[in-house]
């Protein structure tokens, strides 16, 4: 496409939408409960248009709940009385558990070809840290210390009924721990900024999150 300047803009591409309503639409006759993810590790401010045109297409076709895995908590929507969570936050990750690396990856940080796969692993973790202070984390839910899981509660009629915001705050300690989600104590300092940061990015959808018992509530009722 022809522009003023050079720019990367992602949209969805109509056949795989096609594609995927049509399962959707098929799941909504073969179950009381549809739940449409997507794994996208979005980055920076806002939600990208190819996103927003795809949680909203799943709910049409049939979807109960959409939540984008991978990604930083964006808020969340209500659509059609249904759930739009922009963002489920990763917790552990299985890549911090290979025990075997390939001998070029080993290369590509500086370490021994024949060196640990704890090496290499150690290696990445201080880049990708060294980056983290380089870019816009402040604006991150992590970068609070604090991250969250969402759970929705649905009534007998299987009508989505709250959505539960459960604030988690990742252990500390080595690397492999990294991510292994901890209860924190409700009123804590974690607690309270994810539960803010969760109201806030919630906000433009004119989603209110209600702060009870330690926990974010959105209430459909």
């Amino acid at each position: 496409m022809v522009g003023d300047k050079s720019a990367n803009v992602p949209f969805p591409y109509q056949e795989d939408l096609d594609r995927i309503y049509k399962h959707v639409r098929e799941a909504r006759k073969q179950a009381d409960i549809v739940v449409v993810a997507l794994h996208d590790q979005s980055h920076g401010l806002g939600i990208h248009p190819y996103i927003d045109t795809f949680s909203h297409g799943v709910i049409d076709a049939g979807a109960d709940v959409y939540f984008c895995n991978a990604g930083e908590h964006r808020g969340v929507e209500i659509y059609k009385g249904k759930a739009l969570i922009y963002g489920q936050p990763s917790l552990f990750l299985q890549t911090e558990a290979v025990t075997h690396v390939p001998s070029s990856f080993m290369s590509r940080v500086g370490a021994d070809a024949d060196g640990l796969a704890a090496d290499f692993l150690d290696a990445r973790a201080k880049a990708a840290a060294q980056a983290r202070e380089l870019g816009p984390g402040a604006s991150e839910m992590q970068s609070s210390g604090g991250t969250a899981v969402h759970v929705c509660v649905f009534d007998q009629q299987f009508d989505l009924k709250e959505i539960r915001i459960q604030p988690l705050e990742p252990s500390g300690g080595p690397r492999f721990r990294k991510g292994l989600p901890l209860m924190p104590e409700p009123g804590s300092p974690v607690a309270e900024r994810v539960l803010e940061y969760s109201a806030e990015v919630s906000k433009p959808f004119g989603t209110p999150v209600e702060v009870r018992d330690g926990i974010g509530i959105v209430s459909l009722r």
